[in-house]
């Protein structure tokens, strides 16, 4: 469990016109995402995966596909910083070697002059860096697909398989664009080592329904992406866009990540 107590939080109200209670969920109070909550002791969590493993929701973030070789969010900070760089200052690409550390620092303190820019390290830079690198959601889409097309699952994910196969584990969240767990689960559970067959559901932001018919009828497994997926131009990358979250699939996730909800 990654314990970020710097992850940005959306707030979300799930009772009013157009809300999950809407769509067919119950009402839910959004759950702790204390650090304190969700980042146990290795023992404890243990006991705890014992005792209702099937009950737990899983939520994944970037570290969990960085093994795959998928860019990392500072990875790609440094990426913007460069290209953003180069194209103000009027210097090609190719002759600004941002691995050089005095170059580097020369990047960083150029943007620490740009006041209408968060400051290099502020929690905001990579949305902003994005949106100011690539104005159009179609190019920003454009350049996850590129950056996700040949990476394939980590020995996480095959574990994340046969824990579905077995029952073990039967909701995934994450915020991550790639389709490294369902490449894994794919790959396993419509193979002849499972019977009977277990079909995963994918929900992805635009299209909440999957996941709301997998709680409503209980089919798992279930992968639910909260920030969009590498097949849609609908991604959340920019701060503006990840302050507008889907409230049916952010209502669903709540369900299945809620310690009220999980723990009965």
């Amino acid at each position: 469990m990654v314990n970020n107590s710097s992850l940005p939080v959306a707030r979300v109200d799930l009772s009013g016109p157009g809300s999950a209670r809407g769509s067919g969920l119950p009402a839910l109070q959004p759950p702790d995402l204390s650090p304190e909550q969700f980042a146990l002791p290795l023992p404890q969590f243990a006991r705890s995966f014992g005792q209702r493993a099937a009950r737990l929701g899983w939520l994944l973030g970037a570290g969990a596909s960085v093994m795959s070789n998928v860019p990392s969010a500072r990875d790609l900070i440094r990426r913007f910083r460069h290209l953003i760089y180069c194209t103000e200052t009027n210097q090609a690409t190719q002759d600004v070697d941002e691995r050089d550390p005095r170059i580097q620092g020369r990047i960083i303190a150029w943007f620490g002059e740009r006041a209408d820019l968060p400051q290099p390290g502020d929690g905001d830079e990579y949305g902003a860096l994005f949106e100011l690198a690539y104005p159009s959601p179609a190019d920003r889409a454009a350049l996850i697909r590129e950056l996700a097309a040949s990476v394939r699952p980590n020995y996480g994910h095959h574990v994340m398989a046969a824990l579905m196969a077995v029952d073990r584990l039967r909701a995934v969240w994450t915020t991550n664009f790639d389709d490294l767990p369902e490449q894994a689960a794919r790959g396993l559970l419509d193979s002849h080592l499972v019977e009977p067959r277990r079909p995963l559901v994918v929900a992805d932001l635009g299209d909440p329904e999957p996941a709301i018919r997998a709680l409503r009828d209980e089919s798992w497994p279930l992968v639910g992406k909260l920030h969009g997926d590498i097949r849609s131009d609908r991604l959340k990358n920019t701060n503006t866009e990840l302050q507008r979250q889907d409230v049916r699939t952010l209502g669903c996730a709540m369900l299945c990540l809620s310690p009220a909800v999980g723990s009965g």
